[in-house]
């Protein structure tokens, strides 16, 4: 896929403005550092431009920090020689060297005599950046640096493309003390800065730039480090090899007490050990424990959904994950009605914002409630908690939280009481949609008509199915029985009615959803793969789920599209509406080895693996498009998927669970009951003090 980008003309003319062709997709142009609630998105070169195009920058609590970032030698840009992430994903290695120039005492300098690297990562919510110079060439260079720098400190929702009726003031930038300071004033009232630091005085500090001049002999290497920050800093007087270190062992220890997974095929080792680390990099501290942000650039926040499905996903393999996840949104639940943030007594949260617009009251996502799946999740997850853990002290501080969530399933979840927990929003600033394909027309009816609310969608059903069944369990074990039996009673009925109302003979699958009148959308999708992860799909009605979503409408090859492709809203490239979700998929693996279908589950997995193989540091994206895999053919981005994602990184942990039919067993260890498998024959689990190790080795047919 080809487009035209623009390039900046920046200040003192070094590129002129033109057209280049380059891949539009920014999956393979842009690289992402994260800590905390601090991330920064940078082009290949390590430099922020103002192109909406990219939308690189650093960003701290959903502000734009830093909107442009340019170093140059002698006017002229540098040409690029490579770029990577380290191994632990924490720092961004850019290898440059000089273009032609005249330097200061007039000599000409021939290109690619200056190596000029440059080293990036993000602690404590400060970018720090080292710049070294090194002269390989005969003689002397005198050497003219300059960095300019600018902060827009546009709200992440502007960067996406909203429109604001108002903006605050960008204030006049200044200098304090040998920093520079860039400033705004918000319409919420707040004064935000952006402060650079720098290890070396530059011969000229300027508001928007400074100048570097010296000179540097044969052989001779010269270094200085930047740090960028919402908060005056002194990262730049430090250490910056102390500081890599921080950050490597924080992503380490991160990963140490995972179970560990190796396999003899290294790709798959890669992909494994790319996904963890994605995920040490998106779990983020907060008061009540780790929480794995949804994804980079547009989701580096706590979403309730995105967080409980990456719970669920990794719960097998690092369970911490689950209970920093439950005790956050319990600490977060709604306690009261407000229509602006879609909140009611123990509704979970959607997503959090600490921006200019949503602390301003501009969008409704300070604290927002508007998703109906996030709360039945919450208590599903809660279960399944305990299942793997027994950890009863836990379940109890948690029981007044569930017994919240199940009173809004039971009530204001369900307000006609017909037993389905439906949504529709409160107020027009609120999500149209809010099931987890929320954009505006993914559901729908067979010809195309936009479903009116409120909507009662299928894997909903399903997710509160799980979640009564999972309280009657926690409640007989909190020995309140009459509790458990109602629960018990309420979930076989929700079975047999769901069974009843949703199923589609003619079409060997259940709707997508029911409208405000009750009808069924009649669309084939993926939603019935949550339906099996939820158990609510009887025995034998499951193959022929199973066989839905491995035809060839439903199955693209390198995963399950969204909606099938004979459906009336059906397009590769929409967002929800037939494109691949990789979460989406590791769900359906999940679903069809509940029911016994481990061969389909290893199809899942495989696909997901060739997919990864083919995806930027082997990390799986937010999403692809749904075109059909085809000899010769590449995998086709989805040109503004996050990356890294969550539950993206979290999918082949619950696609490889399933396709092994990995589970504990009653004496703390575990076992495999899928031993045939396709994809893997030999398994060895070694069960350890706190960890096991899975040993993996490929399927090879024998030469006889």
């Amino acid at each position: 896929m080809m487009g035209l980008a623009k390039l900046r003309e920046t200040t003192d003319g070094e590129v002129a403005p033109h057209f280049l062709p380059v891949l539009l997709s920014p999956l393979y142009q842009l690289h992402v550092l994260k800590h905390k609630d601090a991330f920064g998105v940078f082009n290949m070169s390590g430099n922020v431009m103002e192109d909406p195009e990219t939308s690189t920058g650093l960003f701290v609590n959903d502000t734009r920090h830093l909107s442009h970032w340019w170093l140059s030698i002698a006017n002229a840009r540098l040409k690029l020689l490579s770029t990577e992430l380290d191994d632990d994903g924490v720092l961004l290695d850019s290898n440059m060297t000089n273009m032609p120039f005249r330097d200061q005492r007039g000599e000409e300098i021939s290109e690619a005599l200056i190596y000029v690297r440059r080293q990036k990562i993000i602690r404590d919510e400060i970018l720090l950046e080292k710049v070294t110079l090194l002269n390989y060439g005969e003689l002397p260079a005198s050497i003219h640096m300059t960095l300019q720098y600018a902060a827009d400190f546009l709200d992440i929702f502007e960067v996406r493309g909203m429109d604001r009726g108002q903006r605050g003031r960008v204030l006049e930038s200044g200098i304090n003390d040998g920093t520079a300071v860039l400033r705004y004033k918000g319409v919420d009232g707040a004064l935000r800065e952006t402060h650079i630091g720098f290890s070396e005085a530059p011969s000229r500090l300027g508001r928007s730039d400074c100048d570097y001049e010296f000179r540097l002999e044969p052989n001779e290497t010269w270094s200085c480090m930047f740090s960028v920050g919402a908060r005056r800093n002194d990262f730049a007087q430090g250490d910056f090899d102390g500081h890599l270190s921080a950050c490597r062992e924080r992503i380490r220890r991160r990963c140490a007490d995972w179970i560990r997974v190796e396999s003899s095929n290294q790709l798959f080792n890669s992909w494994l050990d790319s996904s963890k680390k994605a995920l040490a990099l998106l779990v983020t501290d907060t008061d009540e424990g780790l929480y794995p942000y949804a994804g980079i650039p547009w989701f580096s926040t706590a979403f309730g959904r995105d967080g409980l499905v990456t719970a669920f996903q990794t719960l097998f393999f690092q369970p911490g994950i689950a209970r920093g996840v439950l005790t956050y949104l319990a600490a977060h639940q709604a306690t009261e009605y407000d229509s602006y943030a879609e909140s009611a007594p123990g509704k979970i949260l959607h997503e959090t914002r600490n921006g200019e617009m949503a602390l301003a009251r501009e969008v409704p996502f300070r604290k927002y409630y508007g998703s109906v799946d996030s709360t039945p999740l919450f208590v599903m997850l809660g279960a399944a908690y305990f299942r793997q853990t027994r950890d009863l002290d836990f379940m109890r501080t948690m029981w007044p939280p569930f017994k919240a969530a199940l009173h809004w399933i039971e009530t204001d979840g369900d307000r006609d009481g017909d037993g389905f927990v439906e949504y529709k929003r409160s107020e027009e600033s609120g999500l149209f949609t809010q099931g987890w394909k929320d954009s505006w027309n993914s559901v729908f009816h067979e010809d195309g008509r936009i479903a009116e609310p409120p909507i009662a969608l299928c894997e909903v059903q399903g997710y509160v199915y799980a979640a009564l069944k999972g309280m009657a369990e926690i409640a007989w074990v909190m020995n309140e029985d009459d509790l458990s039996a109602r629960l018990e009673r309420k979930a076989q009925a929700l079975f047999e009615t769901f069974n009843n109302v949703f199923w589609m003979e003619d079409k060997g699958t259940y709707a997508l959803a029911l409208d405000k009148d009750k009808r069924p959308c009649r669309v084939k999708s993926s939603n019935v793969g949550h339906l099996l992860f939820s158990g609510i799909v009887p025995e034998e009605r499951a193959g022929r789920i199973v066989a839905h979503l491995m035809s060839e409408e439903m199955f693209s090859g390198w995963g399950i599209r969204t909606i099938g492709t004979g459906e009336s809203l059906y397009n590769p490239i929409a967002y929800h509406n037939g494109s691949v979700w990789p979460h989406d998929t590791g769900i359906c693996a999940a679903g069809f080895a509940r029911y016994g279908y481990f061969r389909e589950a290893e199809t899942l997995l495989a696909a997901l693996f060739e997919a990864a193989t083919r995806s930027p540091h082997r990390m799986l994206p937010e999403l692809f498009c749904g075109f059909p895999k085809e000899e010769g053919s590449g995998l086709v981005f989805f040109p503004t998927a996050c990356l890294p994602q969550a539950w993206s990184s979290g999918a082949v942990f619950m696609a490889l669970e399933a396709a092994l039919g990995l589970e504990r067993t009653d004496a703390g260890g575990f076992a495999a009951r899928s031993h045939h498998s396709g994809l893997f024959r030999d398994l060895e689990l070694v069960n350890g003090s706190h960890s096991a190790s899975f040993r993996i080795t490929p399927w090879v047919e024998d030469p006889a």
